[in-house]
């Protein structure tokens, strides 16, 4: 596993060839971190460790379904591979929902 925030794509070949099998945690909030790319890109060499996006998803009120985009609700932090203890549980139901 290979920690590292941050926008790390142009790395993520290099990581794959030192033998790395593991990116933890993923910075979704760069267009070129975006998941579903990454998984098309290096999904069947690389596994995605993380990727909540603690700077959108949880200190406010998720917002309906159908006016958010997926795993983005509101308010600015860092990328996890966890919730943070000030998160609302309201707010961890919507981010599973999302992923539905």
């Amino acid at each position: 596993m290979f920690h590292s925030c941050g926008m790390v794509r142009p790395l993520i070949p290099d990581l794959i060839g030192l033998g790395v099998d593991e990116l933890d945690p993923i910075q979704l909030t760069g267009p070129e971190m975006q998941s579903e790319d990454l998984k098309r890109d290096f999904g069947d060499r690389l596994t995605f460790h993380g990727g909540i996006d603690m700077q959108a998803c949880c200190l406010t009120p998720p917002r309906p379904k159908s006016k958010r985009k997926r795993g983005a609700i509101v308010k600015w932090r860092a990328p996890a591979h966890l919730f943070q203890p000030d998160v609302p549980p309201e707010n961890i139901l919507a981010v599973y929902r999302g992923a539905a």
